[in-house]
């Protein structure tokens, strides 16, 4: 360093390289700097090592009050946009995360907020926080605005949510301008016959709320009647496109249905089908409808024929459209738990769709072990809208890399510890399942780590470690030289073990903390899905940066 450290510099360094001249001794430079920045005259430096890190003091406290080291604003903006629950989650209420994003994008560059929208919509396959990030952009910079628009918006459900934000003057003027209200009337004219009969579902906004808002002009007469269809305004039958004439005229007369028009589900609900036309219903279902709507189509007799149980379950184990649908595991998980009294083909068939939509997991090089968090906090509700639990995430990425790496083991913890191993041939929803079952209790990363340091002093400390987690511990903080966590002082001896030893802290709920400090063997990510696994998988095979993850959003293409 070119300088000395004064105790004012703490809050901005992470780590600092001590060098050895000989086992247990600093070189001058080394001893000089480290006396003012830790107030101590003798450095343990373990014997015979070339290189250690000191760690620098906790410089903030979580949601729960534990002490932790705060994430740079880049960083913590990608935390809270890929793990976001703008309606809140046990720790944080939603106000209060909307108030923190807000802070963290004027501390940001505004091309980095148009690269964070873009990966948490395509990579995180966010909806709330890649649309609040849109709207920012919309005020902030026109020409990014522009660039990213149809990449954020691409579906009636995204535009609703923009729209939502926008109206609710959460960035000021409750406005579009002129500038995006051309860019939402270029996506209506342009969109699909069928996306425009799709996003026609849905309200606060409804989509004849936002024809209304923006007065798009119809490029054809076909697309003007579709308009005056969805604001209910007198239309020409005859000139809307097919399906939908097909369904006005079944809606008319539904037990005169032989074949269902391929229109979203939600337009069948309130007809009174009989269990013919509920298979009609399920045969012209996308892949996410037949998956959420099985206990619908259970209670409506369609498994009660064998053959068409068989399509079904043909339909949800399609690769292509599991791929297309951007399965979730996590929600694939939830049809399972919800569906006790399903046929058993069915539940077969979801096993194989998860372990389907999980093909992305890597298979990880080096003794690997991860440990989940099993504490009370866990139990929230990834949103209010959903019954997922965040542990229900947790539980499913575990299983994930469990069957990926069968070597893998895990370490369960809430305020203490203890080992996990799934019988063998279990499935990846069976032992997602078991894993999920109980969440109590406080947390302890710190815990976790001791236990794994004391398992493996006798058989060599691993490669890999990675914590899937809320990272909402509160239960420990090392006593050294220095003041750090609990995970943080058992690492660095692990690491003494074993120099090459990395970690990955998988967060599932969004903050701006961690109980790790960003150095080259650690990695902080957060989300939900598979694509998490990728970034994990680069890292482990990288040299390492503390800024890996970032890096990773930065190289995005605009």
């Amino acid at each position: 360093m070119k300088k000395s450290l004064k105790e004012k510099d703490i809050s901005s360094v992470t780590s600092i390289k001590i060098h050895t001249t000989r086992p247990g001794r600093l070189c001058a430079n080394c001893a000089k700097m480290a006396s003012p920045l830790f107030k101590t005259s003798h450095i343990n430096v373990p014997t015979g090592a070339s290189v250690y890190t000191l760690s620098v003091k906790i410089n903030t406290t979580n949601e729960s009050g534990g002490v932790a080291y705060a994430m740079t604003h880049e960083h913590a903006l990608a935390q809270y946009a890929t793990t976001g629950m703008l309606d809140g989650y046990v720790h944080v209420d939603g106000q209060t995360q909307l108030s923190r994003i807000l802070e963290l994008v004027e501390k940001c560059s505004n091309e980095y907020v148009a690269q964070v929208a873009v990966y948490a919509h395509e990579k995180g396959f966010m909806k709330d926080t890649a649309a609040l990030l849109l709207a920012y952009l919309m005020k902030k910079d026109r020409g990014l605005f522009n660039t990213i628009f149809g990449r954020v918006i691409t579906n009636g459900r995204m535009l609703r949510t923009f729209v939502q934000i926008v109206r609710s003057g959460t960035f000021g003027s409750r406005s579009f301008g002129s500038n995006a209200k051309r860019q939402i009337q270029k996506w209506l004219n342009e969109a699909s016959d069928k996306t425009i009969i799709n996003a026609s579902i849905g309200s606060d906004p409804s989509l004849k709320d936002i024809i209304k808002m923006v007065h798009p002009k119809a490029p054809d007469e076909k697309r003007n009647q579709l308009y005056r269809w969805v604001c209910d305004m007198g239309y020409q039958e005859d000139k809307l496109p097919k399906q939908l004439q097909l369904y006005l005229k079944l809606k008319r007369n539904p037990e005169t249905a032989e074949q269902l028009p391929d229109v979203p589900f939600q337009m069948y609900t309130s007809m009174g089908l009989t269990t013919e036309g509920w298979k009609h219903v399920a045969n012209n279902a996308t892949w996410n409808q037949t998956r959420m709507n099985l206990a619908t189509f259970e209670r409506h007799g369609v498994f009660g024929d064998k053959e068409f149980t068989r399509r079904i379950a043909e339909k949800l184990t399609s690769e292509r459209d599991i791929i297309r649908s951007k399965a979730m595991p996590f929600a694939i998980f939830s049809a399972f738990k919800k569906a006790e009294d399903i046929s058993v083909e069915i539940r077969r068939a979801l096993n194989v769709a998860a372990e389907i939509s999980l093909q992305n997991v890597p298979a990880l090089n080096g003794k690997t072990v991860v440990a989940i968090d099993r504490s009370g906090s866990m139990n929230s509700r990834i949103n209010s809208r959903s019954t997922i639990r965040v542990m229900d995430v947790a539980a499913v990425l575990v299983a994930a890399l469990k069957k990926k790496n069968p070597g893998l083991e895990i370490v369960l913890f809430n305020d203490s510890a203890s080992m996990y191993e799934p019988a063998e041939g279990k499935s990846l929803l069976s032992i997602s399942k078991e894993l999920s079952e109980k969440a109590t209790g406080g947390t302890d990363c710190g815990a976790a780590m001791s236990f794994i340091k004391r398992r493996y002093a006798d058989k060599g400390m691993p490669d890999n470690i990675i914590m899937i987690s809320d990272n909402e511990s509160w239960m420990s903080t090392s006593k050294t030289f220095w003041t750090s966590t609990g995970t943080v002082k058992v690492l660095e001896e692990i690491q003494e073990q074993n120099p090459n030893a990395r970690m990955v802290n998988i967060d599932v709920t969004p903050g701006s903390s961690s109980q790790t400090i960003p150095k080259d063997c650690v990695l902080n990510i957060g989300g939900f899905n598979d694509s998490v696994f990728q970034i994990v998988s680069m890292f482990f095979e990288s040299k390492g940066n503390p800024d890996f993850w970032v890096n990773q959003i930065k190289s995005i293409q605009l």
